[in-house]
């Protein structure tokens, strides 16, 4: 009798511990899946349902106004001047879709941590400072890259997985062939058009929030998502 107690207590540790890895590693990523885009949508995702006031988003930008970085933290006390700031940004449709991309996170709100950067080795900072900040999600304006410059951009993009935060690529192509090191791109209707040369339908599109929210909840969804700004 109490050597089948003793087998039983094991036999349901065992699967206890099973379990728990099981979730630990779903909670990450998934052998060939970027983190928010396994769409396990099964409260296994690292942020499922977390408050969007405690949910901060990582945006790197690509200002063409100003080659040195700058930054703006909504968290901040500073936030009326530093968005101010930001904002002479937006001269040029470029970057009008960065600050409108910004706005509204934070219309939503979400917290966003921006960085602009002009040159992609510094990109590739601002997004390896987001993972160590240990960010809910990051979406980054990337730019032409070179072997030497997509190998960096593939070490941190992987320092972003093994951290389960999921990488957003907005307005841009990825600069890396492996899907499984971000989670979508998201383009707006004016980006559609600019690279197609022809008019785009607003049929289907969904607001940047819903967009960010589906990848962060882990929803299944497409691997380029069309948004409305």
């Amino acid at each position: 009798m109490a050597y089948s107690v003793k087998k039983s207590v094991k036999t349901c540790l065992s699967a206890f511990a099973a379990a728990a890895v099981l979730f630990s590693c779903c909670s990450c990523s998934l052998p060939g899946k970027a983190p928010g885009d396994a769409g396990l949508n099964q409260g296994q995702s690292r942020y499922n349902g977390t408050d969007r006031i405690d949910t901060q988003i990582g945006v790197v930008g690509n200002s063409s106004q100003t080659k040195n970085p700058a930054s703006y933290d909504s968290a901040s006390d500073s936030q009326s001047s530093q968005f101010s700031q930001l904002s002479q940004f937006g001269e040029t449709a470029e970057d009008s879709e960065i600050t409108s991309f910004v706005s509204a996170v934070n219309a939503d709100w979400m917290k966003v941590i921006y960085q602009n950067a002009f040159f992609e080795e510094d990109k590739i900072k601002a997004v390896k400072d987001l993972v160590s900040r240990n960010v809910t999600a990051i979406a980054v304006k990337a730019g032409k890259t070179d072997s030497q410059l997509a190998k960096r951009w593939k070490e941190v993009l992987e320092s972003a997985r093994n951290s389960g935060i999921p990488v957003i690529f907005f307005n841009c192509d990825p600069p890396t062939d492996d899907s499984a090191l971000y989670a979508a791109q998201i383009q707006t209707k004016a980006y559609v058009e600019k690279i197609n040369g022809q008019a785009a339908s607003d049929r289907e599109n969904i607001t940047v929030p819903q967009a960010i929210r589906t990848i962060i909840d882990d929803v299944p969804h497409e691997k380029i998502i069309r948004v409305n700004i």
